[in-house]
């Protein structure tokens, strides 16, 4: 049998698709990616064939590629980028794929849920499409209300029939690696949903990291970092760095792959602070005590499964989503007096309303307060008894007979 993955070309698409590739692998399945040229150096990078198709752009460079995102600030980007995933970068997708699903011999398409063209693809081909949830996917609902037109478009360029009520979207299955708890609307949950455990993978599990511990004080570990697509603000970054100089608290801080450390060279002389590029979770969170993100899903169940509180500072998309529910479970914190409302009420981050003051209380509190690190072992319990990764290659079995 003969696996075709489709996805956004970014990390935060990627990682949570490895693990099941991997089984797939291992139960004889052929596997391959499809993704932007660009991005596929990454996928081939850990040992998969990818093909690259579609627009060549990646995540991390987006507002190079599609302009509109340097107008608007990174607090209006999550519906924006949907905009882009529906009706800029879906139809060359969904041609390139058609013609790789074809000549591949593909049984099966499984797609990122922000991947539309490898649905359009399957259908076209009349194989089984698998969604991958990653946080909390699309509803049926706000897909309805916000992009019925462009979907309409996108299923007429192929001649496939309507679907105004998007029954094709999740046709077959959805796999979600989330609990349905984070769920806001228990009625967008469908009979095709199914839930597993979050698998980690950060792309570099033996990356040593002994020299970024090496000779710290005897202090508590503070781990920060805003991921590989909103890590570019170097005026917030340096903020939360200077909250740490001269704090009894070691930070170690990673700008993100690609980013220019030397412009944090002046942080070099206190002893408490650590800049690097990248770091591994798997390699680091043993060691911290707390951790500052932008509540990336990623980010925030290697948090939760290394049960480290977080300090959430939400900047987009599904972010202020999954900070609400981190705070009302009591394992999380954010700057209240920092948040503002975007144009669809979301609660955002406003970096310029952040002071060292506002960081350092809510850090001193996370550590010093040890029910954040009880309710942190309840959500990591919840997310454990789900289902396993192995659970969701028998349903993968059941769809391909």
């Amino acid at each position: 049998m003969r696996v075709l993955f489709t996805l956004q070309p970014g990390w935060a698409h990627f990682n949570p698709l490895i693990n099941l590739a991997r089984l797939l692998e291992i139960k004889g399945y052929a596997v391959a990616f499809v993704t932007s040229s660009v991005f596929s150096q990454h996928i081939l990078k850990q040992n998969f064939q990818c093909f690259p198709a579609g627009i060549d752009w990646e995540m991390s460079r987006a507002p190079e590629i599609f302009p509109e995102l340097q107008f608007v600030p990174i607090s209006e980007h999550g519906l924006l980028m949907a905009h882009i995933f529906l009706e800029k970068t879906a139809l060359p997708m969904a041609k390139d794929v058609l013609h790789i699903a074809e000549s591949w011999q593909a049984n099966m398409i499984i797609s990122d849920y922000t991947e539309f063209g490898g649905r359009i693809a399957a259908e076209v081909r009349g194989i089984p499409c698998v969604i991958v949830g990653f946080g909390v996917r699309f509803s049926v609902n706000n897909l309805k209300r916000v992009f019925a037109e462009a979907i309409a478009k996108l299923r007429n360029a192929f001649n496939l029939p309507p679907d105004p009520d998007m029954k094709s979207i999740y046709q077959y299955a959805c796999f979600n690696f989330i609990s349905p708890r984070w769920f806001q609307n228990v009625s967008d949950i469908m009979q095709t949903d199914y839930f597993f455990t979050p698998q980690g993978f950060d792309g570099s599990d033996d990356a040593p990291i002994t020299s970024l511990l090496d000779h710290l004080p005897k202090y508590p570990i503070v781990h920060a970092g805003f991921g590989t697509v909103y890590n570019k603000d170097i005026l917030f970054n340096k903020k939360i760095i200077e909250s740490f100089c001269n704090m009894p608290i070691n930070l170690i801080f990673a700008t993100g792959h690609g980013t220019d450390i030397s412009v944090y060279k002046r942080f070099e002389r206190y002893e408490n602070i650590r800049i690097t590029s990248f770091v591994s979770y798997k390699q680091l969170l043993p060691h911290c005590d707390a951790m500052i993100c932008h509540a990336g899903f990623n980010t925030l169940m290697s948090a939760i499964f290394h049960e480290v509180p977080i300090l959430l500072l939400p900047l987009t998309g599904d972010h202020p989503h999954l900070t609400q529910h981190s705070i009302n479970n009591q394992f999380a914190l954010t700057i209240d007096e920092a948040l503002e409302p975007n144009s669809f009420g979301a609660k955002l981050i406003n970096p310029n309303k952040i002071t060292k003051k506002s960081i350092k209380h809510a850090v001193n509190r996370l550590l010093s307060e040890e029910s954040f690190k009880q309710h942190i072992k309840h959500a990591k319990c919840d997310l454990s008894n789900l289902s396993s990764c192995e659970d969701a290659i028998q349903l993968i079995e059941k769809l391909t007979c």
